[in-house]
């Protein structure tokens, strides 16, 4: 059979307030085999030679109901018509000017539960016919004024599914905006249905220039999978139509190994967009966005569980224009990006609450421009967390907040190799056995900023791991730290640095300056200890310059440079327990300048400082130390410090005062006279 139309065959003429090839009422369509060509669910317009020369009037009204149970459709699958219009909408640009059958209801439905459709299936209709020449055709041929319904629980499509209908441009300029929808759509695809193509909830438009209303989608579309096999890509909108509305995917079965995008492919969708995933083999990548359209709105991708390559809360190539939201309950990703992955968005936040994630970045991976980063931690195992974009782009401002977690590892306020431009870290809770950096990897930070307040945290940086940074901020405020740096890990500090440290607890030692032997601090360094701080662990029975010592300097960087000599170290102690030594200088390298350190409160002369009973069981040295052997391998001709050193130390005011070793080291590895 070549053709099943489910309405009328139209034809230029009207009579009285309707025209004479008006249908209303209902459609049942029932198929369970033989084969058929292609089959249109509503009526088809048409001219006839002999006929008047005028435009075909063709309308339908009421509900279409297309049941495939077997047999094989060898083209398409129209759930409305071509050439006419199905439904009637005030609202639209609708060409209907007959009061008959225009509030009657109307939809498309289509069910397949067996059989094999080797063409495409269309929920509306599509804006061509060959019966009809240009200037005889409805301006709205081919649109749904209703919404559609797809069900699939079996059988197999070898071709793509669209929840509304199919755009033109075979008529030329003078007929554009053909085979559009104004309703919803809805398809749901289930059991062990089996599509080979792709599953689109809009429309499939046109790529000619001039045509971007064509095939449109004035509505929401909702996806939903349960089960089957998706061999293709999953997209909220439509190919090449553009939507006005919202799209929504919901998966909770079935095996999809292509991408799933919230938004179109080439299409723009002006709306907002949810992708919902829980369950299903999702093997592909997940996007909030679309592949190369744009999304005018926000998205939100919710993962509750499974195993995902690459989650997106952007699109591919397609910009977001708004905000983009990833939630991940539950599950196994390799890699989350509040971004795109070669295209910008403008706020994008991600919710860590649980599951297992291999790297997450609050912006793109390739390129993209972000406006500013969220990422919020609650739960859940993390193997790295970044701020800003992966490899290129830009962000412009970055906030990392930590209120949980079981497993985090590395923390960075900007990005891997891409710039940002202002970062925040927030340590609050949560369990993070990895690096904590304001900066970046391999890429700076303008402005970096970072704060712990609780927490068990790993190495806490000031700078950037292998990047640079204008300075080191770093207040502790609560918290159990191993070790902190008001430096880089191996990336400078072009200015000053200043750790500040109360009550909380550092089981390992501080460091004003940076760690590796190339995270020079340009500037001056200052660490303050003050209120109930804890440095070091009272279980300790030989001090280390690893366990609890507190350094103005850096661990194996520089304080300044020589051809300056003008910097400054500053160690400053109002209160709180130090189980190691103090160094006014660094661990292996020097201060070009003056080192100080200052112990009492009134020594310290800061009043933003909290006074509190001072205990230090090691020695005090107004220097550094010269290497990692042990506190007794003493290299006398190392110069630690090269201006002079000050050591200040005052115990009025405070209820206990406690210098376990009785002495104090001026030249501890420097040259210098004592003063």
């Amino acid at each position: 059979m070549a053709r099943i139309i489910g309405g009328n065959l139209g034809y230029n003429k009207q009579s009285g307030n309707y025209a004479t090839c008006t249908f209303w009422g209902e459609v049942d369509m029932n198929i369970s085999g033989g084969s058929v060509q292609e089959i249109y669910g509503t009526s088809l317009g048409r001219t006839m030679s002999t006929g008047p020369s005028s435009i075909t009037n063709v309308y339908f009204y009421g509900k279409i109901f297309i049941n495939i149970s077997g047999g094989i459709i060898n083209g398409n699958i129209y759930g409305a018509g071509a050439g006419g219009a199905t439904g009637y909408y005030s609202g639209a640009v609708s060409t209907d000017t007959y009061t008959e059958g225009q509030n009657y209801p109307t939809s498309t439905n289509i069910t397949m539960s067996g059989g094999t459709v080797n063409g495409n299936i269309y929920g509306g209709g599509y804006g061509y016919t060959e019966l009809l020449p240009a200037n005889l055709t409805i301006t709205d041929a081919g649109n749904l004024y209703g919404n559609s319904y797809i069900n699939i629980s079996g059988g197999t499509v070898n071709g793509n599914v669209f929840g509304a209908g199919r755009g033109t441009d075979l008529y030329g300029t003078t007929r554009t905006a053909l085979g559009q929808m104004y309703g919803d759509t809805s398809i749901t695809v289930s059991g062990n249905a089996n599509i080979t193509g792709n599953v689109f909830g809009s429309g499939d438009g046109v790529s000619t220039a001039g045509y971007t209303n064509t095939a449109l989608l004035t509505g929401t579309s909702t996806i939903n999978i349960a089960g089957g096999t998706n061999a293709g890509d999953i997209y909220g909108a439509g190919n090449i139509a553009q939507t006005m509305g919202n799209a929504n995917i919901n998966i909770t079965g079935g095996t999809n190994p292509g991408n799933i995008y919230g938004g179109g492919n080439v299409a723009q969708i002006t709306g907002n967009i949810i992708v919902d995933i829980n369950g299903g083999q999702n093997t592909g990548e997940i996007y909030g966005g679309g592949n190369q359209g744009q999304v005018s709105g926000n998205t939100e991708v919710r993962i509750h569980g499974g195993n995902s390559s690459a989650i997106y809360g952007g699109g591919n190539q397609g910009p977001v224009s708004g905000s983009t939201v990833v939630y991940i309950y539950d599950g196994n990703a390799t890699t989350v990006y509040g971004g795109g992955k070669s295209t910008s968005a403008g706020t994008t936040t991600v919710h860590i609450l649980g599951g297992k994630t291999g790297s997450v970045f609050g912006g793109s991976n390739i390129t993209g421009t972000i406006g500013t980063s969220n990422i919020d931690i609650t739960g859940g195992t993390v193997g790295a967390i970044y701020g800003g974009n992966n490899a290129g782009g830009t962000t412009t401002a970055t906030n990392i907040v930590m209120n949980g977690g079981d497993d985090i590892g590395d923390i960075y306020g900007g990005g891997n190799q891409a710039i940002t431009t202002t970062s925040h870290v927030t340590i609050n809770s949560g369990n993070n056995t990895g690096s904590v950096y304001a900066g970046g990897d391999l890429a700076s930070v303008q402005n970096p900023n970072i704060v712990i307040n609780g927490g068990n945290v790993g190495n806490v940086f000031g700078g950037g791991k292998q990047s640079s940074v204008p300075y080191g901020i770093v207040p502790i405020n609560g918290g159990t730290i191993q070790n902190v740096y008001g430096g880089g890990e191996e990336g400078t500090v072009t200015g000053n640095t200043n750790v500040d440290i109360k009550n909380a607890t550092v089981t390992g030692s501080v460091y004003a300056g940076g760690y590796g032997s190339s995270a020079t601090v340009y500037g001056n360094t200052n660490v303050n200890i003050h209120g109930n701080a804890v440095i070091g662990q009272e279980s300790i029975t030989q001090i280390t310059t690893d366990s609890g010592c507190v350094f103005g300097g850096g661990r194996a960087a520089d304080t300044g440079t020589s051809t300056t000599d003008n910097a400054t170290s500053t160690v400053n102690i109002a209160g709180g327990t130090i189980y190691g030594h103090v160094y006014g200088g660094a661990k292996t390298a020097k201060i070009y300048g003056h080192a100080t350190v200052n112990v009492g409160y009134e020594a310290v002369n800061n009043p933003a400082l909290i006074e509190s009973d001072i205990y230090i069981r090691g020695t005090i040295f107004g220097g550094g130390d010269s290497n990692d052997t042990g506190e007794e391998a003493y290299d006398y001709t190392f110069v630690s410090v090269t201006q002079g050193i000050d050591i200040n130390i005052n115990g009025n005011g405070h209820n206990s005062f406690i210098m376990e070793r009785k002495y104090i080291w001026f030249r501890k590895w420097s040259k210098l006279s004592r003063r």
